[in-house]
Parts: structure tokens; sequence; C-alpha cells
């Protein structure tokens, strides 16, 4: 672990000494010398090499906890996680972009992108005729390489029958929607469903089988009322803090939901 402590602290610098340390530990993560699980030095380790006081080493230890980078374990030391992706739920929600908005690179796997048609489930849930053509796209989305969820998306493909495997390898499907077409998201409902991750969903996600997630099904509708995509995901919990903004008369929300409204796979 002696690279991290290659870092330099000055006191002529305008910025406080436990913010020099902070950085200095963000830098060896971000480069990939420090990994989650690794251990970080001890309190007297980083005393000794910086000549800083125990104080200052506490208060870069409490900054990078609050921000998720460190877990201290009593007995064990300190050491590096990964933060988890703060989910919004006040409001529309894009993947791709908010993982934009957070510095991290999103990108999908796509597992199926096919036209089938709608049972008699599917035909309700869009208000159309049993056998209309639709399209049923699966992917991985990634944040920075790491699977994050699994999305089964099923679209109308008289709404958007420009759509095609590649335009979602590399872009938002809200995005090429909007650019591409005059459907206009308005609002959308979903359900939150704590879960456990089965074997195939498990793989996929790369997390041992039995993990906690959350189950996810989402209808999203056009300003003319018009349901143009219903999505089930799982979403890895281990990875994900739901976050809610809560405004006086601004936002409707319900601990329960009508399952008989929504049907899995």
């Amino acid at each position: 672990m002696e690279s991290i402590l290659n870092g330099k602290i000055s006191l002529n610098d305008s910025q406080p000494l436990y913010m020099q340390l902070v950085n200095i530990i963000k830098i060896a993560i971000k480069n990939g010398t420090l990994k989650k699980g690794d251990l970080l030095p001890s309190e007297s380790e980083f005393i000794i090499k910086y000549g800083i006081s125990r104080t200052t080493v506490r208060l870069a230890l409490a900054q990078l906890e609050k921000e998720e980078l460190i877990v201290r374990r009593r007995g064990k030391g300190t050491y590096i996680t990964i933060p988890k992706i703060k989910r919004k739920i006040d409001n529309l929600y894009s993947f791709s972009n908010e993982m934009n908005s957070i510095g991290k690179v999103p990108t999908s796997k796509i597992l199926v992108f096919k036209t089938i048609d709608a049972d008699i489930y599917l035909s309700e849930v869009f208000s159309m005729t049993k056998g209309e053509k639709i399209f049923k796209i699966v992917r991985i989305r990634c944040a920075d390489e790491e699977a994050q969820l699994i999305e089964t998306t099923y679209i109308p493909h008289k709404l958007c029958d420009f759509l095609t495997k590649e335009m979602l390898e590399t872009g938002s499907l809200y995005n090429i929607l909007n650019e591409k077409s005059n459907l206009k998201l308005y609002s959308a409902k979903e359900s939150y469903e704590p879960v456990v991750l089965k074997k195939r969903e498990a793989e996929l996600l790369g997390c041992k089988i039995g993990s906690c997630a959350f189950y996810i099904q989402r209808k999203s509708i056009t300003s003319t009322g018009v349901v143009f995509e219903f999505t089930q995901s799982f979403l890895r919990g281990d990875r994900t803090r739901l976050e809610i903004t809560l405004y006086k008369d601004g936002i409707e929300l319900s601990r329960n939901f009508d399952k008989s409204e929504f049907g899995k796979e």
C-alpha cells in the first residue's frame, strides 16, 4: 500500500490539510491504485508519513466515509468501497441521463432485440389488438462497465418502426424517441418490489444468488395519453440508493400497489 503514500501535503496550500489527504486517496481510487476491498493505511501510518495530526486524518476519513468511498470496520481497519448510485424517483427517470449527470459512463449490452406478437396481457397494457407487433428489448444497463440492472422493455412497433438495435447500443431510448418521432414523454407509473435474485438474474448482474434487488415495473405515457413503453427491471440493491424529494402537493407516493395491474413474465 506504499503507493498511496506518494502524494504530498503542503502547509502552504490554501486547501485544508484533511482535504489534501482526501484528494490523494481519491486520485488513488480513480487511477486504480486502490480498488474495492483494499485496506487503507492505519491512522498512525498517515500521521508518520505526512506529519499531520490524528484529528486531520480522522476528518479526512470522515469525509471519505460520508461520500461512501470507504467503510470502517471496528477492529479490522478501513476499506475501499464503491458508492451507491442514487436513483431519484421524484421525476421521470432516464438511466443514461442519470449516469451522465454523476460522471459515470452508461453503456448497454443488448441481449434481445426482436419483434413479437402482443399476447392478451400486453394487448391490454397497450390497449391494442392481440397479435399486433411489439418490440421486445432486453438490455443489461451498465455504469462504468459494471452491470446495474436488467431491463425488459416492450414498445408498440407502429409507434417507432425506425428503431434498430444499433441505435440502442449507443444512445438513450428516450432521447432516440424524442429526436426521431413525435412521441413526448409526459408521465410514468413505477412500482418497486424488494426481491432476491435467482440464478439467471444474479449471473447477468454479477451478483451472488439470493442477493437483494428491486423488481421495477414501469408504464410510460405520452402527452396524448398513449402508453408507449412497458418495462420490467431488476435493479441491484447493493449498488443503489433510492432518494425522494418531497414538496407540498408536489409528489404522490403510495406504499402499496395493485399487483393485478402489472404481471411478471
